[in-house]
């Protein structure tokens, strides 16, 4: 992830490098191909209002692929990816401009975007607070990449996806809070698995129950807006009180586990999960 120290280091290497670093050698995004898989990364960082210090981060990355050609450019989250034909953006010498050119994305290189904006915060969750709000892109293949895990679901329902897998992580320097969400294509809509963590998981079998005191997994979860979820389920989300989950493997890299519970009509469910948590 890019941090402001590296925008420092670029400023430096800029003005104080060799003769061959000229004007002209300075980014033009017009004439760079932003095609390809970006990192998104949402960096809130919390400062205390009144000693300016930094407290802690809260951030949360996902995949968005950029379609970049002559006649236009547009971009598409990892989700709908293949079934949107893309959102709009505007290119220029020095920005990219997204949410209908809402925001306007920085070129730190042709594949580092950023930008950022300082948001007081005054109330009851966060007193003498504020927050540095930072959204960035990195381009981590000139290649569309929607491959984020593996998948399945077995029983009433049926799933499995190996090769287009979407990721969201959400966590908290403070607490080592980590929720994902784990989104694949399912009938004509998509299938959801959230799981919310505290810190790094063992490899063994866990007996889950929902919001269990000190337990390293805290949700586990499923939900569908498609028309076939709703009419087995009855309702557009699972939520699983109890389960048996067996993580095969956790470490900085993979989470990977098997799961099985009893649905709200008593039905049985069982699958498996990986969850890459680098590309």
């Amino acid at each position: 992830m890019l941090r402001n120290g590296v925008l420092v280091l670029v400023v430096f290497l800029v003005g104080c490098g060799s003769s061959s670093n000229k004007e002209s050698d300075q980014i033009n995004l017009s004439n760079s191909d932003l095609s390809g898989t970006w990192r998104v990364s949402r960096i809130e960082d919390i400062h205390h209002s009144e000693s300016r210090e930094y407290l802690y981060s809260s951030l949360s990355t996902n995949t968005l692929i950029i379609s970049d050609s002559d006649s236009e450019t547009t971009y598409t989250e990892c989700h709908d990816y293949g079934r949107d034909r893309g959102k709009p953006a505007i290119k220029t010498d020095e920005n990219l401009y997204i949410d209908f050119g809402e925001t306007r994305l920085e070129a730190v290189s042709s594949t580092v975007l950023t930008t950022e904006s300082e948001v007081g915060i005054e109330n009851s969750w966060l007193p003498n607070r504020y927050v540095n709000k930072r959204l960035e892109l990195e381009k981590i293949s000139d290649d569309v990449i929607l491959d984020n895990g593996v998948l399945t679901m077995n029983g009433p329902i049926s799933a499995t996806e190996f090769s287009q897998v979407c990721l969201y992580h959400y966590y908290s320097s403070l607490t080592d809070d980590h929720s994902y969400n784990i989104i694949i294509p399912f009938e004509e809509d998509e299938l959801d698995l959230s799981i919310r963590l505290i810190g790094q998981p063992e490899e063994q079998t866990y007996d889950f129950t929902r919001y269990q005191d000190g337990a390293d997994i805290l949700r586990f979860d499923f939900g569908s807006t498609s028309s076939a979820f709703e009419e087995v389920i009855g309702a557009r989300h699972i939520q699983v009180e109890s389960a048996e989950i067996t993580i095969t493997e956790s470490n900085h890299n993979v989470l990977s586990g098997s799961y099985a519970f009893v649905g709200p009509n008593d039905e049985a469910f069982d699958g498996e999960f990986q969850i890459k948590l680098r590309n």
